[in-house]
């Protein structure tokens, strides 16, 4: 199992921020679970855009009401 906190690459340079994600890397840590940042320079545009597209049609039913409107 993993966990992954997602930021901006702008919101990385705070103490604060850096506080916040010690408690986070601790509490997952004491879990046993993997933990990590991702920003987006790390997520593929293309990926997000195709997941935008196919989300609304998680459901089944979903799928079947827009392909009984073709």
């Amino acid at each position: 199992m993993l966990a992954r906190t997602i930021k901006s690459v702008d919101n990385l340079n705070s103490q604060r921020q850096m506080e916040k994600f010690e408690i986070e890397r601790c509490y997952w840590k004491m879990k046993d679970i993997d933990w990590g940042i991702v920003t987006e320079k790390e997520i593929d545009k293309n990926l997000t855009d195709n997941i935008g597209l196919v989300r609304p049609f998680y459901s089944l039913d979903c799928l079947y009401g827009f392909l009984r409107t073709l």
